[in-house]
């Protein structure tokens, strides 16, 4: 092969990298960069709830919880489960709410349940953790409608 051959080729081989690693760092950063929330409009033909913000959800925070949804992923949300007497969220197949396919959830994770005539959530000595509103949740915590719980990559919902 002649000088300019090679040439051409260790050019190509350089892109081909540098496309690589682009491509790379645009995978962890859509990866891990929460997504940005938009003020939404409700539609009247979908009937569908915009996106709140936190300010949205402060102001929704007056009453007590009925039920809790998975709201993240997307591909796992469904209808929301009834409070009742307890429920609880874990990888467990006991569970009100079982979260089989987050890795970084414990078998019994936490609990959602009535308490002096409001709803309380408890992290049931989990390894990893649960997220109140962003927030470790370190003792028993009051929680209102719309407040989110997080327990490894799901986010779930009081409702």
């Amino acid at each position: 092969m002649t000088n300019q051959a090679l040439d051409i080729l260790k050019l190509l081989l350089l892109g081909l990298l540098y496309a690589f690693f682009g491509r790379v760092l645009w995978t962890v950063w859509t990866e891990v960069r929460e997504p940005a929330r938009t003020a939404n409009t409700r539609s009247s033909s979908a009937g569908a709830a915009p996106a709140r913000t936190p300010r949205q959800r402060s102001k929704q925070r007056r009453g007590i919880p009925t039920s809790i949804a998975v709201i993240m992923p997307k591909e796992r949300r469904g209808p929301a489960v009834a409070i009742g007497d307890g429920l609880r969220i874990g990888r467990e197949a006991d569970n009100g709410i079982v979260i089989d396919y987050d890795p970084y959830a414990s078998g019994y994770h936490a609990k959602v349940s009535p308490y002096e005539g409001g709803v309380v959530v408890n992290d049931l000595a989990s390894r990893n953790g649960t997220l109140l509103n962003g927030s470790p949740l370190t003792d028993q915590r009051l929680i209102h409608p719309g407040d989110r719980i997080q327990i490894g990559t799901t986010v779930l919902e009081a409702r």
